[in-house]
């Protein structure tokens, strides 16, 4: 959680790095998904300098190798912004505590649940990470520890809203509507990033040309996805 144009059906978006993926097609489910999940305050919030990532604390062998992993799949999305994990220094933070305090004490928290994960972020007047912290509560385990993992990477790249939509496509950041059982069962076990959260990190990073890019100017260039 956060303490935080074209009216045709498919839009063709087209990266010229070799390390870019080379063409991605937005179809109405994924600018849906893009306009409930990227906005915060109605603006959008990205990194626009190579992102850091630090882990402090007592992270598990298995927290760094899937940390690792994600940063890996998550790399090609981001255009020109590197992402890189490192040993001291870095302005994104992870943190494995294996005190509470940062739950327990946080004022954002007074009146609600204590979330599994949060991230808090710092930014600029120009809507862009300086830096931010990830949290992860020591209690979880397992597939569920890797959900909120994947869930707060995806805030901590600019995804900083949730929605209360439900979609036919899994995602982290929403409600996803499951075929049946075996297909909700199948998601607990999922360790990589949606590719609904890809699409939307994916466009945030290179097709949006500025952060000024507010929620009114997407409405105007995206009217089906109201």
């Amino acid at each position: 959680m956060v303490s935080l144009f074209s009216v045709f059906l498919f839009t063709s978006i087209f990266f010229y790095n070799d390390n870019y993926r080379k063409t991605i097609f937005l179809n109405k489910e994924e600018i849906s998904y893009f306009k409930e999940t990227a906005f915060y305050d109605n603006r959008l919030n990205r990194w626009e300098k190579p992102v850091l990532i630090e882990i402090k604390g007592k992270p598990s062998k298995d927290d760094i190798k899937q940390l690792s992993i994600l940063v890996k799949e998550i790399a090609p999305y981001l255009g020109n912004t590197s992402i890189q994990i490192v040993k001291n220094n870095g302005n994104l933070v992870f943190h494995f505590e294996s005190d509470l305090t940062q739950f327990d004490e946080n004022p954002a928290f007074k009146n609600d649940k204590i979330p599994l994960g949060f991230m808090k972020p710092v930014l600029s007047k120009q809507h862009q990470f300086i830096k931010a912290d990830v949290f992860i509560h020591p209690a979880i385990i397992s597939t569920k520890r890797n959900e909120v993992l994947r869930h707060e990477l995806c805030h901590s790249l600019g995804l900083m809203s949730h929605s209360f939509k439900a979609f036919q496509s899994a995602n982290l950041l929403g409600k996803t509507v499951f075929k049946d059982l075996k297909d909700y069962e199948k998601s607990l076990s999922e360790k990589n990033i949606p590719n609904l959260d890809k699409m939307a990190i994916g466009f945030l990073y290179q097709e949006v040309k500025t952060t000024n890019y507010s929620k009114k100017d997407f409405d105007r260039d995206y009217t089906f996805a109201k």
